[in-house]
């Protein structure tokens, strides 16, 4: 750059680039500040949506700053039965329902406007990295995955990548496991969509994928399950991802970074320090969990499956069984159950006369008798 002609350099020091504000000066990228909700303004459900589509966020930086947000404009819509006049997306919103909103709004613009991230990864290149991938699920709010990544040269050094988050619609009657499973189905996938990019400078030496749930993680052990939404996010899990060794470890809540992505613990919502730089027990290698072993626990973990299925009432144990057989295999099913039944009416029918169908159709003038 010094060597540049004056001419040809730029006088601006924040220039834009990808969507993202980017200081030359210090080499750093800056969500876009969205602008204030002015006074005036009458909010209704499309403005909502406006304001937090306004906040362009890519990598997921500040993903639990808009989690409320979000999650504020689906209660919008499930609680519309109960105020008519807000059915369409220009109603205005209730009183209390703006005022909540502004408040939050004008919280996390003040968070976004401060908020920097480096442009390029802290990490040698060429050199091994470790993947690490926290999902968590809250069956009232969203599914959660974010992943770090460490390289070990004398020291650890470790950043973050990418996070994600996903509501969970309020009629998906799902249980805790099979939504914390789904969730690290996501993490998954979110690993493997930002390998390309990783992988063209870093050599990835292992994923390690994180969850709090130990019913998950042990069905992931089992490898298979009886439940066919369960089985098919199994071998979605046991499929290779680049020939990378893929281990999964079990982390208490304390500990599982997600959690900040699928609860709203805190009103306004806070930016912690843990979910943009990492967890601190990453940075010590003896501190990182072990593989989870479900032999020592398979039998609890089977009864409490067992248990939460029993307590989901909501399942038609015949939607159940027509999901897990095809629908001509049910055809046939349904045709030998006629046969089934109209032999049971006859052998209990003893007045019915067994006479050939050559008579009948004389009978009924469709043959002629010989």
């Amino acid at each position: 750059m010094t060597s540049l002609p004056a001419e040809c350099k730029q006088e601006d020091i924040i220039t834009s680039l990808l969507g993202l504000e980017y200081n030359r000066s210090t080499d750093m990228l800056k969500i876009k500040t969205p602008e204030n909700i002015e006074p005036h303004c009458i909010l209704t459900k499309r403005k909502v949506l406006q304001k937090i589509a306004s906040i362009y966020d890519p990598l997921g930086n500040v993903g639990t700053l808009l989690l409320f947000g979000q999650k504020f404009l689906q209660k919008l819509w499930e609680n519309q039965n109960q105020n008519p006049t807000s059915k369409h997306w220009d109603s205005p919103l209730m009183q209390e329902q703006g005022i909540v909103f502004r408040e939050y709004f004008q919280h996390i613009i003040k968070i976004i406007d401060k908020f920097q991230f480096p442009r390029h990864l802290p990490f040698i290149q060429g050199k091994n990295l470790i993947l690490h991938a926290f999902s968590d699920a809250s069956p009232s709010c969203a599914l959660g995955m974010v992943i770090y990544a460490t390289q070990n040269n004398t020291n650890i050094t470790l950043a973050f990548i990418t996070g994600k988050f996903k509501l969970v619609s309020k009629k998906l009657n799902g249980t805790t496991p099979k939504l914390e499973l789904a969730a690290i189905v996501l993490s998954k996938r979110l690993v493997i969509s930002i390998l390309p990019a990783l992988e063209n400078t870093y050599k990835i030496t292992n994923i390690r994928i994180y969850s709090d749930s130990t019913i998950a993680l042990s069905q992931i052990a089992m490898g298979k399950s009886e439940d066919s939404f369960v089985q098919r996010r199994l071998q979605e899990l046991s499929q290779p991802i680049n020939n990378i060794p893929v281990t999964f470890h079990y982390c208490n809540s304390e500990l599982n970074v997600a959690d900040e992505l699928t609860k709203i613990s805190a009103v306004p919502p806070k930016l912690s320090q843990r979910y943009t730089q990492g967890p601190e027990f990453l940075l010590n290698e003896q501190n990182w969990l072990p593989i989870f072993q479900s032999s020592e626990n398979i039998n609890a973990i089977q009864c409490a499956i067992v248990t939460q299925k029993q307590s989901h009432n909501k399942l038609n144990v015949f939607m159940e069984l027509e999901e897990r057989i095809s629908t001509f295999n049910l055809t046939i099913i349904y045709v030998r159950a006629g046969y089934v039944c109209m032999f049971v009416c006859l052998s209990v029918n003893s007045s019915y006369s067994y006479e050939p169908i050559e008579l009948k159709l004389c009978r009924c003038n469709v043959l002629t008798p010989t």
